[in-house]
């Protein structure tokens, strides 16, 4: 599967969070066994033993473990951390569709808890780790960039905030190369039209792009194709005067040299 560039940055300050949370949940289950005895259950053995494994790094079957208490035991009063802890070993395994879902069920069930600020950032993680390339369906894309929004705007000062931020930014980014990558398709078969409605998004969305000459070169020499002249040499005219000594402004100058211009 196609990991994002962005990856290593994501996690820097998040991935570490799972196995911290389940130390401390595992300890706790433990220390309860050790104090009160005739309190032990079923379903709490079953739990250690899931946290047990997630701290061990065993994802699969603490996968098993947390399933079992949701399943076994509808009613238990463990039974949030386990739908937690099974969205994190799901993570962990790097199963994001299935994850996704129990972050998601997470969020619904308890929208006040403490953990819900974090369910909801990794809620978009997932969608961020199912991101392809700029030249694929960008949905898992906007998916993302619309989680980390609602997460930032929910918990602006949360400590993941500044990770959820980078994130969302990344995002972004993916999303307008890739609406410069459909442009370039249009472009490199002719299609003019819809070159031109492309690049015009992309330009004006992302001006200060580090592929701005690029396009404003294949705007230009879309409208030349379309014999709208005058247009053609207004675009050369911006990209030779604001990169002078772009390869692009190279190629402008050329394409300007082969104009006729006509009052459009």
């Amino acid at each position: 599967m196609f990991i994002p560039y962005f990856s290593k940055r994501a996690h820097g300050a998040a991935a570490g969070l799972p196995l911290i949370l389940f130390l401390l949940l595992s300890t706790g289950v433990s220390g309860c066994v050790q104090t009160h005895v005739e309190m032990v259950t079923d379903d709490s053995r079953l739990l250690e033993r899931a946290n047990n494994f997630y701290a061990r790094q065993r994802y699969n079957q603490a996968t098993e473990s947390y399933r079992k208490v949701m399943d076994e035991y509808p009613d238990s009063k463990y039974r949030k951390v386990a739908v937690i802890g099974l969205a994190d070993s799901l993570y962990k395994e790097g199963q994001f569709d299935e994850a996704n879902l129990y972050y998601e069920r997470f969020v619904e069930m308890y929208p006040l808890d403490e953990l819900t600020p974090r369910a909801l950032f990794y809620y978009g993680m997932c969608y961020m780790m199912l991101t392809s390339t700029p030249d694929r369906s960008q949905k898992q894309t906007r998916l993302a960039i619309q989680m980390f929004d609602g997460f930032l705007t929910r918990y602006p000062d949360h400590i993941l905030a500044p990770t959820a931020a980078w994130n969302k930014e990344q995002m972004e980014a993916m999303l307008l190369q890739s609406k410069l990558d459909v442009a370039r398709f249009y472009f490199n078969t002719y299609k003019s039209t819809a070159a031109i409605d492309r690049l015009k998004e992309y330009l004006s969305n992302n001006p200060k792009s580090p592929d701005t000459p690029e396009a404003l070169f294949m705007l230009g020499e879309s409208f030349r194709r379309k014999q709208s002249y005058r247009k053609a040499a207004e675009v050369f005219t911006v990209l030779i005067g604001d990169h002078p000594n772009d390869e692009w402004a190279k190629k402008a100058r050329e394409s300007a040299a082969r104009l006729t211009v006509k009052s459009n």
